[in-house]
């Protein structure tokens, strides 16, 4: 194989939980750069055709929202 072909097959991108109801604007000013290296990565992984896996949990208030159950309710 060449220098400058690459070989992906075995890999893939895995993202968890970065859906934009999940990333507070406290977090945002923190990492102000987190957005558009998502969309880079992303942009990288689609033209290398890397298979991308988004994982999204699901939340849902129980006595407030200081308390989460996770999962299927």
């Amino acid at each position: 194989m060449a220098d400058n072909l690459r070989n992906w097959n075995l890999f893939a991108l895995l993202l968890i939980d970065v859906q934009r109801d999940l990333w507070p604007e406290t977090m945002a000013e923190g990492f102000p750069h987190f957005p558009t290296n998502i969309s880079r990565l992303l942009d990288l992984c689609r033209a290398e055709n890397i298979d991308i896996v988004h994982l999204c949990a699901f939340y849902r208030y129980v006595c407030g929202p200081e308390r989460f159950l996770v999962g299927r309710h």
